[in-house]
């Protein structure tokens, strides 16, 4: 992807895209998942993100108003997320935090059992512990309006913080302005 494409897409996503965490329980294991996502009324854009990056479209769907247009969703899941980020990562703005948290949990994810294993590796506690707070913090981080954080998402996000799970990939390293500079010390 050039770096103008990569620029497009990544203003495209913070403003109108959705970085998330999912978790589903598969055979009785909880599992982690991560998806960036967009909706739109013009399929010009979703097919235009399948062109840059992969992924899959769905659409249209029927409004729910009788005034509204019908709407296009694009997703792109699994190992494509982590490169994607990388690549977009300089150009990414608002929703840096989010981006973070899902290149750190596709860098954390094992691609299945070893040769000669059937299935994947039970997690541990405490790599358990460290998706769901990825997956609350994401939450957190998404969260709109004005109402206070609810308690579990609030200490998952500062959790996230404590943990440094919210940094940028290994490969650009660049951080980043905070919205809320630390004060300065004399």
């Amino acid at each position: 992807m050039k770096d103008v494409e990569a620029a497009y897409l990544a203003g495209l996503l913070d403003g109108e895209g959705s970085y998330m965490i999912g978790k589903s329980v598969v055979r009785g294991r909880p599992t982690w998942h991560a998806t960036i996502s967009m909706s739109t009324t013009d399929n010009l854009l979703v097919f235009r993100c399948v062109e840059l990056a992969g992924g899959n479209v769905f659409g249209p769907t029927r409004p729910k108003a009788a005034n509204a247009s019908p709407a296009w969703l694009w997703q792109l899941k699994g190992r494509a997320i982590g490169p994607l980020v990388e690549e977009m990562w300089p150009y990414i703005i608002l929703k840096r935090p989010q981006a973070a948290l899902l290149h750190r949990l596709r860098s954390v994810v094992s691609a299945g059992a070893k040769p000669g294993e059937k299935g994947r590796r039970p997690l541990t506690d405490v790599q358990q512990y460290e998706r769901e707070t990825m997956r609350l913090a994401c939450r957190a981080l998404n969260r709109r309006g004005l109402e206070p954080l609810p308690e579990e998402q609030y200490l998952a996000l500062e959790s996230a913080k404590l943990l440094d799970l919210i940094r940028p990939p290994l490969q650009t390293r660049q951080e980043w302005p905070s919205r809320h500079p630390a004060p300065a010390t004399s």
